[in-house]
C-alpha cells in the first residue's frame, strides 16, 4: 500500500481551502474557479481561455513548480 506522501507525490490536484492547484502536463496551474486561472503578472485571477487561445505568454504567467504554487495558495488563502 502507498504510504499518504506517495499519493501526495502522485497527485494530480490539490484542494487547498478554496484553491486547486491542478497539474497542466509539466508545471501547475492554480484555480479559484473551473475557469479562472492565477496569472502571476496579474498577482490575479483571470479567465482561462480554450486551448486553442492561450499563447505561449499565456502558460508562462499562469504556470508555476508544485512549490511556487503551494507557497502562492498559502498567501491567497491568508487574504481570505
Amino acid at each position: 500500500m502507498d504510504t499518504r506522501e506517495e499519493l501526495m507525490d502522485n497527485a494530480t490536484e490539490y484542494t487547498i481551502g478554496k484553491y486547486k492547484i491542478r497539474w497542466r502536463g509539466k508545471l501547475w496551474s492554480i484555480y479559484e474557479d473551473a475557469r479562472f486561472i492565477y496569472d502571476k503578472t496579474q498577482k490575479d485571477f483571470t479567465f482561462e481561455p480554450q486551448p486553442s487561445n492561450r499563447t505561449d505568454q499565456f502558460r508562462k504567467n499562469t504556470r508555476f513548480t508544485l512549490i511556487e504554487a503551494k507557497k502562492i495558495v498559502d498567501e491567497l488563502n491568508k487574504n481570505v
